[in-house]
């Protein structure tokens, strides 16, 4: 039934629309188009609205109580921040890095 207006409507409301502009465009009396027109459009919106199903709850909504918030003790943990390394790590890291690339320049150029 609701798919039905939701389709009927809108058609109706164009077709008094669609008279309302002829008579507008044909400079006939502007009381003629408020009683042919717009009297009958109000008249179908406030049917139509009185027929649209209500989606409003009905009845009373007992309330629930509320639950107590309990306090947690939590420690945050950064898990984005990198762990810092110091200058020995990093020169230990470089060395290595440069042992293994003389190697592999001993192997390319020996041939």
């Amino acid at each position: 039934m609701t798919a039905l207006l939701n389709l009927v409507v809108p058609i109706i409301m164009f077709i008094f629309m669609m008279i309302a502009y002829a008579d507008w465009k044909a400079n006939k009396s502007k009381t003629r188009i408020v009683f042919r027109c717009l009297i009958p459009m109000i008249c179908v919106l406030y049917v139509y609205q009185l027929i649209q199903p209500s989606y409003l709850p009905k009845g009373g909504v007992a309330k629930m109580k509320r639950m107590p918030i309990q306090a947690v003790e939590h420690e945050a943990e950064d898990r984005l921040r990198k762990p810092v390394s110091t200058d020995s790590e990093r020169k230990d890291n470089f060395n290595s890095i440069m042992d293994y690339k003389s190697e592999v320049d001993k192997l390319i150029y020996e041939d």
